[in-house]
């Protein structure tokens, strides 16, 4: 039950599953489609609902944020999953740890200083 919550919330904010590549897997036996919505307040206090719908047998899928298409890069809620099969991030090595804290960064769109110097 936990798993599957969290997995509905990272589907609707991101579009992807960190447990699985293929869409079918997201459509429970029997039903044609599968839906995650997400409903949420901004760091300014608006209102939004983000929804992923996928759809058995087709590649079609329905990113929608408040009504409109979720294009790629377009702004959408951060997530971070901390999984049990994602402790690598926590006991792997630094390059991967870099590597997570650059997509992070990225996917923020913040500028970073370089204080390497």
């Amino acid at each position: 039950g936990k798993t599957n919550l969290l997995e509905a919330i990272v589907l609707a904010a991101t579009g992807r599953s960190w447990r699985t590549r293929t869409d079918r897997e997201l459509v429970r036996h029997g039903e044609d489609a599968g839906r995650s919505e997400l409903r949420f307040t901004d760091g300014v206090g608006a209102e939004h609902k983000i929804s992923l719908t996928v759809y058995r047998g087709s590649a079609e899928r329905q990113h929608v944020l408040d009504g409109g298409k979720v294009e790629l890069g377009a702004p959408r809620p951060l997530v971070v999953v901390f999984a049990p099969d994602r402790l690598s991030l926590v006991q792997g090595s630094p390059q991967g740890r870099r590597g997570h804290i650059d997509q992070l960064v990225a996917a923020r769109g913040d500028k970073v200083e370089d204080f390497s110097r």
